[in-house]
Formats: C-alpha cells, sequence, structure tokens
C-alpha cells in the first residue's frame, strides 16, 4: 500500500488513509482548474471510513461542472484545499495528490472532463477518459 498520509502547507490539518485508494484519477474540469490554479487536478479517491483528518477545517460548497455540489475542504489558516467530498462519489473522500507527503506513487487511471483540458496537456499514460463526468 502506498504512503497515503498527507496535509495543507502550513501543517495545521493532517490526514492518513488506512486502506488503498479506490481510484486515482486528473480532473480537468474548469472548477478544479480554478481551484488549484493549474490545468487539472490529481486526485485520489478513498473510502469515506479509511479516512482521518486531524486539524481545524473550513468547507466551501459549490455545484460543480455536473451541476452535484462539491464540499471544497480547506485550511483556514494556509487556504489548501486538503480535500473533497462530493455528491457525485458518495462514501468517497476526494484527496488533491498535491497534499500527499509521498506522492511519487501516484498513476491516475482515469482522467475526467477531458472537453476541458487546455490543448497542451498531452497524456502519457494510459488513462481511461471520459469528456464529462460518467453517469
Amino acid at each position: 500500500m502506498p504512503n497515503l498520509s498527507g496535509g495543507c502547507l502550513c501543517g495545521d490539518v493532517r490526514y492518513s488513509v488506512s486502506n488503498d485508494p479506490v481510484v486515482t484519477s486528473i480532473c480537468h474540469c474548469q472548477q478544479c482548474q480554478k481551484q488549484t490554479g493549474s490545468a487539472f487536478v490529481e486526485v485520489v479517491a478513498v473510502n469515506e471510513g479509511d479516512f482521518t483528518v486531524q486539524g481545524n477545517l473550513q468547507s466551501f460548497t459549490y455545484a460543480g461542472d455536473s451541476r452535484r455540489k462539491k464540499h471544497s475542504k480547506s485550511c483556514p489558516r494556509c487556504s489548501t484545499t486538503v480535500f473533497i467530498e462530493a455528491e457525485g462519489f458518495p462514501g468517497r473522500v476526494l484527496i488533491m495528490g498535491g497534499t500527499l507527503d509521498d506522492p511519487s506513487w501516484l498513476r491516475p487511471t482515469v482522467a475526467l472532463f477531458c472537453e476541458a483540458a487546455q490543448p497542451w496537456i498531452a497524456s502519457e499514460h494510459e488513462m481511461t477518459e471520459f469528456l464529462r463526468m460518467p453517469t
């Protein structure tokens, strides 16, 4: 099992996961681009019951590109988005890949919202690609 621990930039929020991820993916949706300030986000989906978080969090709720609610959980001190809880993934926690202590093992297997991908993005991995969120 990979090292599934991590946290925010300032260290006030820490998390750990006691089991393997359900799926690893990248998301190209416009909300993820805006939220991360990047072209996409790496996501590690884990079962909610396997996820433990320490520290205070603030929550921001918005409608994702799929029109379903997403609850972004971030550190109130440094503003790092640590994870998301999304209606489209019930019972799962979507960890932002960049918050992992060791992201070197991360190999996404699924790419979401590929229709919103920046034109200069080239995939070097074999992934299942979806133009939008699969239903």
